[in-house]
């Protein structure tokens, strides 16, 4: 995802690790085949998902690999 840019969109394809961070990433819905949408980037990264916005750290924003959408 560290490659996407402001207002980009990218289907979820993996996220990575097993750790309670990832966990709780795929609790609020970026898991595997859900389209998510880049809002803002830098050391704290806003996505929309599902039609709410959650705001995530740049490493862990880097272990959730995505498709162009």
């Amino acid at each position: 995802m560290s490659a996407l840019r402001r207002g980009a969109r990218g289907r979820v394809v993996r996220v990575l690790g097993e750790t309670a961070e990832s966990a709780r990433l795929r609790a609020l819905g970026v898991c595997e085949g859900r389209l998510v949408e880049v809002l803002r980037t830098g050391d704290a990264w806003v996505l929309r998902v599902l039609g709410s916005r959650i705001g995530i750290s740049r490493e862990l924003a880097a272990s959730v690999l995505l498709t162009a959408a």
